[in-house]
């Protein structure tokens, strides 16, 4: 700290950024039996706070931050823990829990990727992730073939001829870390 408890000058906002990296960063998982979190092959970056587990939709913000500051091995880690996540269950879950197995996030895996092959000046890791990429894309365009004008089938939608995604969960009940909260909604 600087003069009066402030932050001194040359420990700007960049250099607190870089220095949280280390205390967000989980290693990669060990299997436990009976456990709800998916483990995962490599180390990761947690939202902070509560949270233990990889989520979705958040970790393509820390991925842009992490570019930014040099973090290409967390970078590649990041994407090869979706990676992952794409070949043992068919797409990326919400988070790394079990009871997130039903539903995804907006898919930015195609984003993930791009930018670590951007951030390292490898384009290859396009090609690497490729069956991956087109088996996230085939779950998220499940039915589109099929729907005529105005249709929708799980996370898809014809509006004319132009075909939408949406969010979509495969389970009719209650989401397990919600419950209570989706009962009494359910009975409103």
């Amino acid at each position: 700290p600087g003069a009066g408890g402030g932050v001194a000058p040359a420990d700007d906002v960049r250099t607190q950024v870089d220095r949280l990296w280390d205390k967000l960063v989980r290693p990669a998982d060990p299997e436990h039996p009976n456990a709800s979190l998916i483990p995962l092959p490599h180390p990761y970056v947690v939202p902070g706070g509560r949270f233990r587990e990889l989520y979705y939709w958040d970790s393509y913000f820390t991925m842009l931050g992490l570019a930014v500051s040099g973090r290409h091995d967390l970078l590649r880690a990041m994407v090869a823990n979706f990676a992952s996540l794409v070949d043992r269950i068919g797409f990326i879950p919400n988070g790394t829990r079990t009871y997130y197995g039903t539903r995804s996030q907006p898919p930015l895996f195609v984003l993930m990727v791009e930018l670590l092959a951007t951030a390292t000046g490898d384009a290859a890791v396009v090609d690497r992730y490729g069956a991956q990429l087109e088996r996230e894309y085939d779950f998220w365009m499940a039915g589109a073939e099929s729907l005529s004008p105005g249709a929708s089938a799980r996370r898809v939608v014809r509006v004319g001829d132009v075909v939408l995604n949406r969010y979509w969960d495969d389970a009719a009940e209650p989401r397990q870390e919600s419950y209570a909260e989706d009962l009494e909604l359910a009975a409103q």
